[in-house]
């Protein structure tokens, strides 16, 4: 499978944080809400394909070679409190991704997709911000080739996650 399957993946379930989105002072800033790993490449193609589907900021990062991908998108969702944009991410990520294990603690969630030959983990995070709330999503996925190794890779970049980095 390849990388633009990814963005695919995630757009599906990040779609609920851009509808009408009005524009707002200051660009989201996705650069260092995670931190991949030095020998995965960006993928610009996924990137552009997630911020077509979505009209939402997004950077997208893999290996390729080993089948191992993550991707961050951030959105607004105006008139939304944080916990409600988040509780439709996680209905819209189980309807679309097959989102299993979801926890949440207000804001703050995470679990596990599996779409098609994509497994991996989802962390997002909702912030109040003015009068809505901005979502971010880091998804991190592997395809069969070398799942393992994926999976321990996608561990570190998930852990990284840190979405206040998102707002300028």
């Amino acid at each position: 499978m390849n990388a633009l399957a990814l963005a695919a993946v995630v757009a599906a379930g990040c779609q609920v944080a851009t509808a009408q989105a009005p524009p707002e002072q200051g660009a989201l800033q996705l650069g260092s809400v995670v931190t991949p790993p030095t020998e995965w490449t960006a993928l610009p193609e996924v990137a552009r394909a997630a911020t077509a589907t979505l009209g939402a900021a997004a950077l997208a990062w893999g290996d390729p070679g080993r089948g191992c991908y993550a991707v961050v998108i951030g959105a607004r969702a105006p008139r939304q409190n944080p916990e409600d944009a988040l509780a439709e991410l996680a209905t819209r990520l189980t309807s679309d991704l097959g989102l299993t294990g979801w926890s949440s603690t207000g804001s703050d969630g995470g679990g596990q997709i599996a779409r098609g030959p994509l497994t991996g983990s989802v962390r997002a995070s909702a912030r109040a911000v003015g009068v809505g709330a901005v979502v971010v999503v880091a998804a991190c996925v592997a395809n069969p080739r070398e799942p393992a190794p994926c999976a321990t890779l996608c561990q570190g970049v998930l852990a990284s996650f840190d979405a206040a980095k998102v707002i300028p």
